[in-house]
């Protein structure tokens, strides 16, 4: 059976990284993240359209995103306030 991400798997990585997730998109996300893993084998971002290891989420861009626009590109993670 392929592996699934909830909500509580989101969390726990928004919390690691002193973020917060996006209420209102999450939905969605999760849906992409876990159609990846099935399609794929690993949770690539559905945001990003090359499927590298550095797209697996959160990416390697997230960091990076958040501090400069609130959000990561997807607008899963979002900036605490």
């Amino acid at each position: 059976m392929t592996p699934k991400k909830n909500l509580t798997d989101i969390k726990k990585v928004a919390e690691e990284h002193g973020w917060k997730i996006n209420e209102k998109t999450y939905k969605a996300i999760l849906n992409g993240l876990n159609k990846n893993m099935e399609k794929f084998g690993v949770f690539y971002c559905p945001c990003k359209l090359k499927h590298h290891e550095t797209n697996i989420c959160p990416c390697a861009d997230s960091q990076k995103e958040i501090d400069q626009t609130g959000h990561c590109h997807c607008n899963l993670y979002l900036k605490q306030e």
